[in-house]
């Protein structure tokens, strides 16, 4: 059920006393069986199989040991790890309870608890599994939910899970009346309406709507609840013969707030306007552009952070990227695309095929058209030969081999070349060739246009993308070299 990353994340959990945290992946793993054997056998049941019985009744055990360590901030070395743990064992006991309930779910969020679906969410988003957060975060509803401030509140933890930080910043919260019937609930939506608050402003700050000083006030904001939500006791003298304390406490925005300051301490890391800004840049260029995207994706993958922290932003850094479909490498492509654009150079792109190209021009104008526009030029004949490249050139390297050849003044201002699917310079393997390789007029062409260009702009950083490669570390070496 889990990728070998999920695995070694689980693995950091911290042993139990009656369970190693190496017994924890096949635990969850046959949990989550039992309950897709049981969706596949009965619908709509109307009680739990006594062996879900003891499933959810583990699980819920295992959740509650290690979300309280989320909440109470034990073992922050290891909050990843028991973050994740925590929210797939909540997952699954909202998965367990979905079974034998025949109306629309409603979230819950009162006075003395939260829901296992928001704590999920929470859980997932302080272990930094964004997609995981997302996932819970679609099933989040507050249909029924009769109380308009909860009903808003639950609304906003549903499109924080699910990232919609544009969406919550516009959220307005001055008219709406909660109409609280008693003390004890006017006092808990008051907690939740400064939640509330709090999760308006860490979400304008997401998306750059509000400097740095917000994230503070978020904490405070959030810390101040926890104080007040937390046992407050008060003697109260003369109502009887013996001393009478009074002990009140308010669980639910107590919890909530506990996990949200953990949850979104863990969000600000991986937002997109916290990326410092690449040297070598215009800052001002470089910002507004970030702002303008944080609206889109305001979010970045724990592998994106992971290069970024490299350097390979700044001017002068060059990359490698030979990592799976789907790891994110049109991302990382398009922030050194952007980074390089804001410090006055121009961008040379190219495209194994035309259809690519094409497919690339529309991408990058979506994604960085503030910035500059992209323009094929496969199609430009070498009379057509224009006097200066646009700001994002995408073409073949065939076409680009020939304006090097024929016009290589134009590659003077590029400031970075991309070479999608690099893996085209390579030699295939023939074994009945007497070298054991054969290389083609595609594979020489493409090769001769790295070289030529490395010759003629000896200043311009490289990144080069592949999901095809194995040996980049030997690339990275004959590059240096």
């Amino acid at each position: 059920m889990f990728d070998p990353v999920t695995e070694e994340l689980i693995a950091g959990s911290p042993d139990l006393k009656s369970l190693s945290a190496s017994e924890l992946v096949e635990l969850l793993t046959s949990a989550s069986v039992e309950i897709a054997t049981a969706r596949l056998l009965a619908d709509n049941l109307e009680t739990l199989p006594d062996e879900l019985i003891a499933v959810r009744s583990k699980m819920s055990r295992l959740a509650d040991v290690f979300e309280a360590q989320v909440a109470l901030g034990v073992n922050p070395e290891r909050l990843r790890s028991i973050a994740f743990v925590a929210g797939s064992a909540r997952q699954i006991v909202d998965r367990l309870d979905g079974l034998i309930l025949t109306e629309e779910r409603q979230s819950l969020l009162s006075e003395d608890c939260i829901g296992p679906d928001i704590a999920s969410s929470l859980l997932f988003l302080a272990s930094e599994r964004f997609s995981d957060a997302s996932e819970v975060g679609r099933s989040i509803r507050a249909t029924g939910e009769e109380n308009a401030l909860r009903r808003l509140l639950i609304l906003t933890l549903g499109r924080l899970a699910r990232g919609q930080y544009e969406d919550i910043s516009n959220t307005e919260i001055e008219q709406v009346d909660a109409g609280s019937e008693t003390s004890e609930a006017l006092a808990t939506d008051l907690l939740y309406r400064e939640i509330l608050r709090s999760l308006i402003t860490f979400s304008k700050f997401s998306v750059g709507h509000s400097e740095p000083g917000a994230l503070e006030d978020v904490h405070s904001t959030l810390q101040r609840v926890i104080s007040l939500a937390g046992p407050l006791s008060e003697s109260l003298d003369g109502v009887a013969d013996t001393p009478i304390v009074a002990l009140t406490t308010f669980p639910g925005p107590h919890h909530l707030a506990s996990l949200l300051r953990i949850s979104l301490g863990a969000v600000a890391d991986n937002l997109l306007v916290s990326i410092p800004n690449p040297n070598g840049t215009d800052h001002g260029a470089w910002r507004d552009w970030i702002t303008r995207e944080a609206k889109r994706w305001p979010l970045i993958w724990e592998n994106h952070k992971a290069a970024i922290a490299t350097g390979f932003l700044d001017v002068g850094s060059s990359m490698i990227m030979t990592t799976p479909t789907g790891t994110g490498k049109s991302t990382l492509s398009g922030l050194k695309i952007a980074a390089t654009l804001a410090s006055g150079k121009s961008v040379l792109y190219l495209a194994p095929t035309h259809a690519l190209g094409s497919q690339v021009e529309f991408d990058l104008n979506e994604r960085l058209s503030e910035l500059a526009v992209a323009q094929s030029l496969d199609e430009l004949t070498l009379d057509e030969t224009v006097e200066r490249l646009p700001d994002i050139a995408v073409m073949t390297p065939e076409k680009c081999f020939a304006l090097l050849t024929f016009a290589p003044h134009l590659f003077q201002n590029v400031g970075l070349l991309v070479f999608d699917e690099f893996h085209l310079m390579s030699a295939a393997i023939d074994p009945t060739s007497p070298t054991g390789i054969r290389a083609d007029r595609r594979s020489i062409d493409a090769m001769l246009c790295f070289l030529q260009f490395g010759q003629i702009n000896e200043s311009s950083d490289f990144l080069l993308l592949s999901a095809m490669i194995s040996n980049g570390s030997e690339l990275k070496d004959w590059l240096e070299n």
